[in-house]
């Protein structure tokens, strides 16, 4: 349905599904010896619909004599076996639980000052692009004019200090799509404010 919400397991499936069908396609370019450089996703694609009994498709230490359509079952096949699997192992396989976004902290080796396991969708590669370590961090919409409306949202938090409770505020907010005002104060507004710092002129 075009969407990857983070209930959802037809991501999941898909996910896998194309994984493990990019890798059976290119297999034998893995054997090479040397680092080679794959087609695309977008190269593949092309080639499984224009040109789908292509030799490209066709292994050439093998018996039979393969074409797109045979890639595209096995990739189904080991799907099929991946899910169970990761049923009998993690349980649920719905989109947010399979895809595992993580928000990691600068220094990698810091997990405790990571999140782990945010519930959000999205994906690589779509407007949503959150994946599993790397996603739309910043976000923010602006419209300009006499009164600028501007609205923004980004993972983490208001404070750098993992003690305190502004560390990983905007997370949740930011996995659900919310957007926060960040419209500019004018100098009387003093709403929301958490502070004020008064400089008193020396005597």
């Amino acid at each position: 349905d075009f969407y990857a919400d983070p209930n959802q397991k037809g991501p999941t499936l898909f996910s896998s599904w194309w994984s493990k069908t990019y890798s059976e396609i290119w297999k034998e370019w893995a054997e090479f010896g040397v680092p080679v450089v794959r087609p695309s996703n977008y190269q593949t694609v092309k080639l499984l619909k224009e040109e789908p009994a292509s030799q490209i498709f066709d292994w050439g230490n093998s018996a039979s004599e393969e074409t797109a359509s045979d890639h595209v079952k096995k990739g189904f096949e080991l799907m099929v076996e991946e899910m169970k699997k990761w049923e009998e192992d993690e349980g649920d396989y719905t989109w947010a639980n399979f895809k595992r976004t993580k928000i990691q902290h600068l220094v990698p080796q810091f997990n405790s000052f990571s999140v782990e396991n945010v519930y959000t969708g999205g994906g690589s590669g779509i407007l949503n692009a959150t994946g599993s370590r790397h996603g739309a961090s910043w976000r923010m919409v602006v419209e300009l004019g006499p009164d600028i409306q501007a609205f923004g949202i980004y993972p983490g938090g208001q404070s750098g200090n993992p003690g305190s409770k502004f560390y990983a505020n905007f997370i949740s907010k930011w996995a659900n799509g919310e957007y926060l005002n960040f419209n500019l104060r004018k100098p009387d507004d003093s709403d929301a404010s958490l502070f004020i710092t008064t400089f008193v002129p020396k005597p």
